[in-house]
This record gives C-alpha cells, structure tokens and sequence, in this order.
C-alpha cells in the first residue's frame, strides 16, 4: 500500500533515504497492517523526533493503523522558551 508523507522542514533533514524530492513530501510503499511506528522505521525517524501526527486531517496515536492512500503529516517536537 501506497503511503502519502508530508514531513516538517526539520524532519525532512533527518531522512534516511535521501532519494526525496526535498519537498519533504513522500510516497511510502509499506505492507497492509502497518502502523505509525513502522512508518517511522521505514523513514529512518525514532519516536522521540516525532511530536504530532496528523492523518488524513485527524491527531492520532502511533499505534494507529494506516490504509492505502493514507495522508500523513509528521512534525517535529516544538520547544522554545
């Protein structure tokens, strides 16, 4: 199943497959029952570089099943002071 990924600038920095478009926008092929946290371990980010996700316009847990043609939005943790 086909994955749409859209990552945060500072997220996109951290892939580990380099082969994107520098958009920070992917097409992430994963097998059916996959979760959140596979689709990290495909993108190379530990959960601990994740501080929300969006799918297909909904905050979600990293447990979360996601479907073909899913829409992920990754952001990095804010911080600031």
């Amino acid at each position: 199943m086909i994955i749409k990924v859209q990552l945060s600038d500072v997220l996109k920095d951290k892939l580990r497959n380099k082969s994107q478009t520098g958009s920070g926008q992917l097409n992430i092929e994963l097998n059916p029952g996959s979760t959140l946290y596979d689709l990290f371990d495909e993108l190379g980010l530990s959960v601990s570089q994740v501080g929300l996700v969006i799918l297909n316009g909904k905050q979600v847990n990293y447990k979360h099943l996601i479907s073909d043609q899913d829409q992920v939005r990754i952001f990095s943790p804010m911080s600031g002071g």
